[in-house]
């Protein structure tokens, strides 16, 4: 009977415990989330994404239906080789996107800073889905970086490139 009553007991933890994991799992983050933002590729930081794009007018302007949609990929590279450390990379990668959205946006006429970063929406895409439309590729290297915004369907090429001392001057300093 003791016997019975410790199987018993431990039958009752190991439901406790499988509930208790199950309760957990639903608060568990996406597995998005463990994906490294940056890979390692010939000696280089580089964040290759594929996007699905929408851009709105803001319902304050008489919108919430879509101005145009397109495919984007992006790509940001800088030599992993002490130029910039990876998180000074992803951070400028994402300033830079930022950026450039921002400057997408300005394509509706009217827009201030806010409502142009309120009116992109952007979704992670495979790139087998992606009929892109814009290239935006990012190059840091040792003089500066370099953008270039190609828009497939136009057959346009904007080009800019910056030295460091431009790029760092707008950064948000260390500790």
């Amino acid at each position: 009977m003791r016997n019975c009553t410790y199987n018993l007991l431990f039958l009752f933890f190991l439901t406790a415990f499988s509930s208790g994991n199950q309760a957990l799992a639903a608060d568990t983050p996406p597995a998005a989330l463990l994906e490294d933002l940056v890979r390692l590729e010939d000696s280089s930081f580089t964040i290759d994404k594929y996007l699905y794009c929408r851009l709105s007018l803001p319902l304050s302007l008489g919108g919430g239906t879509p101005f145009k949609s397109f495919g984007m990929q992006v790509r940001f590279s800088a030599p992993s080789s002490g130029l910039i450390s990876r998180d000074r990379f992803v951070a400028l990668s994402m300033r830079l996107f930022t950026e450039v959205t921002i400057r997408l946006a300005s394509e509706i006429p009217g827009l201030t800073t806010e409502q142009a970063m309120r009116a992109m929406q952007c979704r992670e895409t495979v790139a087998s889905e992606n009929k892109t439309g814009y290239d935006y590729h990012v190059k840091m290297t040792h003089d500066g970086v370099e953008s270039r915004i190609i828009n497939k369907r136009r057959g346009t090429e904007h080009v800019t490139s910056e030295p460091w001392s431009a790029v760092l001057r707008n950064l948000p300093k260390g500790k």
